[in-house]
């Protein structure tokens, strides 16, 4: 049989050596007479079939090291045997129940609470260990007897006669493990003590429990503390002590530490739980490092069923999306956590979606869905729901229903629901934000009553809101019944709820001014209502460029660079360069008429009232606006004079650069635009020159520079202002 020419077999033949040589293929012709006698090197055959250098490894040394491994697997595994037995021996004996699971996942992720590891039992003497009983003496009676039991008292009674010495840690462990977990925190330097003079050195289980009860009672330094003294012990890490250390991170907003911290479990071989990854997810959203928050959560989305997410995980992501106000994905993960996971949402997971959906207007008519759906399950509507449903309204421009809801609130007779600060922040927005039209609905909405505390879909007698600082009217019709009844509302706080006069209050009343067209009242509220800043001197003389007056080399090395931040809810107070919109009416109108006269007026507080709020960055971006719309250059100057002054305030230098340095940008904005509105065109033009590298400039920001530039037919300024905004074409 021959292939391709080719012998298919080949046959050895014996030559010195005894070495086998291929046969010669009887299909190869015409080589003559050696053709049948083919050659063959010698040398080049015994190299081929000689055997390779080395030692060949034997069978039986594998075999031993495969042992060896196997051994070494056993070994290890006896370890964790060992290991978990003697963790199982320090715990007391005591059934643990699904509750009480529940119970210690809350004491973890939730703020301080009575919450405990386990329920402290009404009996304790049964679980005490019987070797501590003797060293408990007067302490004794207390136990058997008082309710409120006091344990720095037994604490310091055990030291007395004699503290843990001679005994193990196990049994230390076991009563700790019995101190409440609010009286554990506070002595958790008193265990150390007591352990350390009797020599007993703590465990990991030790460090575990005080840890716990730290991180319970918001002492995020003192878990780091603990942890850091864990770890100078080289005693062995668990993934509770990582949780505990992760929720310490969580409180103090450390991102960086949080994510090192989980890149050392995953160095050790740890697994992270559910705990672990929810605590890492709230601290990416306290940081607003919401895309990483959303990389760790479809990580563990469909990781394992240990690690997918729960009703607080889910409850963390939804209030992530209120925070970037993206309701639909809000609305779609509630959707996937009820219907595919079939979680039930609770009140908190409830919230978080009615804020989502309230920081949007397209979302507003889904908040007060949510919300009757939340109390149609049978969940307590609290203030803060009502907060957000007010806060809808206050986006929204929705004035009845804020109107209503907040009459509810404030007659319901129930001191859970009595409006704080923040629902009449929230009802002044809606009074900023409302825009009074012809047809007018005269009748409220029925879910607002709905979702009255305590009221159902009963109305409300007409007695009930006679003693309220509201007009008589169901619905507001114009801007003048507006003024008047939020006019109402800030002296009823300033006289009946002090407590809750504040600068934002004071912030959002002259935003309504400002929209709802009473200047006069702003400017008087603005000079009068406030405390002057500290460093404030009257003065008439131009004011110069902010970037002159201030020191950009502070912004690194001010001792109050790292203070406070501003929140979400002041950021909403920045004044918008189009507040009143152009189809609406103009509201010049009602400046003229207005017969309002401050001077007079005698619910405005006199010059010795006290006290006064202080104003903030926000209270200048309003009277700035203000002043560019009646193009009062006078009272624009007064407030520039003392924003200036505010720069040199501690407060000033709290907030963080971006947000001090986008606020600057705009009140210099506001400053160039009222300058030019009032007839000084050159010097908004040379403050602007300037300025012109310290800032972004758009055409929209100098459009109204520009047109009084073409208006007083001032080529120069035209020239310079093209300059600035880099135009090459003759098109605005």
């Amino acid at each position: 049989m021959f292939r391709n020419g080719l012998s298919a077999g080949r046959r050895s033949v014996r030559v010195s050596g005894s070495l086998p040589f291929p046969a010669a293929s009887s299909a190869i012709v015409g080589l003559g007479p050696a053709a049948d006698k083919p050659f063959v090197c010698p040398s080049c055959q015994v190299r081929a079939y000689a055997k390779p250098r080395g030692k060949t490894k034997s069978p039986m040394i594998a075999e031993i090291k495969r042992l060896e491994q196997h051994v070494q697997l056993l070994e290890s595994r006896y370890k964790d045997v060992v290991r978990q037995e003697a963790v199982a021996a320090e715990t007391p004996t005591m059934e643990v129940t699904d509750e009480m699971q529940d119970q210690a996942y809350a004491a973890l992720m939730a703020g301080p609470s009575a919450a405990t590891l386990l329920p402290r039992p009404v009996d304790l003497l049964p679980l005490l260990p019987r070797q501590i009983i003797p060293r408990l003496g007067a302490s004794m009676a207390l136990i058997e007897h008082e309710r409120n039991l006091s344990w720095r008292v037994v604490l310091e009674q055990i030291r007395h006669n004699g503290g843990f010495r001679g005994l193990s840690i196990p049994v230390a462990n076991k009563l700790i493990f019995l101190i409440p977990i609010d009286q554990r925190a506070a002595l958790t330097d008193t265990v150390l003590d007591i352990l350390e003079e009797s020599e007993v050195t703590p465990n990991s289980f030790t460090y575990d429990l005080l840890m716990m009860a730290n991180a319970d009672a918001e002492k995020p330094y003192k878990v780091q503390q603990l942890y850091k003294q864990l770890k100078e012990k080289r005693l062995p890490l668990t993934v509770r002590i990582y949780g505990h250390l992760l929720k310490s991170y969580t409180q103090t907003s450390d991102v960086t530490s949080a994510s090192a911290a989980f890149q050392e479990m995953h160095a050790l071989g740890i697994t992270p739980n559910l705990i672990v990854y929810t605590s890492l997810i709230k601290t990416c959203v306290q940081q607003e490092e919401l895309d990483t928050a959303w990389q760790i959560f479809e990580l563990i989305k469909y990781r394992s069923a240990e690690t997918a997410p729960d009703v607080a995980t889910y409850g963390l992501m939804i209030h992530a999306c209120a925070l970037r106000g993206e309701a639909e994905r809000a609305v779609d993960l509630f959707r996937h956590m009820t219907e595919v996971r079939k979680l039930k949402a609770d009140y908190k997971t409830y919230n978080a979606l009615i804020h989502a959906c309230a920081v949007r207007k397209d979302y507003f008519l889904e908040a007060w869905k949510y919300a009757i759906e939340m109390r149609t399950n049978g969940m307590k509507v609290e203030l803060w729901t009502l907060n957000l449903l007010l806060q809808a309204c206050g986006k929204n421009g929705d004035l009845t229903r804020a109107r209503l809801l907040m009459r509810l609130m404030m007659s319901s007779g129930n001191s859970e629901f009595q409006p704080d600060e923040r629902s009449f922040q929230h009802l002044l927005r809606a009074y900023a934000t409302y825009k009074p039209a012809r047809g007018t609905r005269k009748t409220p909405p029925n879910d607002a009553f709905f979702l009255g505390p305590g009221f159902g879909n009963q109305s409300l007698a007409k007695e009930d809101f006679e003693s309220l600082p509201f007009l008589p009217a169901a619905v507001i019709s114009d801007r003048k019944e507006i003024l008047e009844e939020a006019k109402r509302i800030v002296t009823y706080m300033r006289t009946e709820r002090p407590e809750f006069y504040s600068t934002r209050i004071l912030n959002a009343y002259m935003d309504v001014c400002l929209t709802q067209a009473g200047s006069n009242e702003l400017v008087e509220v603005f000079k009068r209502y406030y405390k002057l800043v500290a460093k404030y001197i009257p003065d008439t003389t131009p004011v110069k460029p902010q970037s002159l007056e201030i020191d950009t080399t502070q912004l690194e090395h001010s001792e109050f660079a790292d203070r406070a931040i501003i929140s979400a809810d002041d950021e909403s107070e920045i004044p918008s360069s189009t507040t009143v919109p152009a189809d609406q009416e103009n509201p010049a109108q009602y400046i003229e008429e207005s017969s309002y006269d401050a001077d007079n007026d005698p619910e405005l507080p006199s010059s010795k009232f006290d006290p006064k709020p202080e104003k903030n960055i926000f209270t200048f971006e309003t009277a700035l606006e203000a002043a560019k719309k009646r193009k009062n250059i006078k009272f624009g100057r007064r407030v520039w004079a003392e924003r200036m002054a505010f720069t040199e305030t501690p407060e000033y230098w709290a907030m963080l650069p971006p947000i001090r340095r986008r606020l600057d940008n705009l009140a210099e904005k506001l400053m160039i635009q009222l300058l030019a509105k009032s007839g000084c065109l050159m010097e908004a033009i040379e403050r602007l020159k300037v300025l012109e590298h310290s800032y972004e400039w758009t055409r929209e920001d100098l459009k109204v520079v520009y047109d009084k530039a073409l208006e007083e037919e001032n080529l120069e300024a035209v020239n310079i202002l093209r300059n600035v905004l880099g135009m090459r074409d003759n098109v605005w």
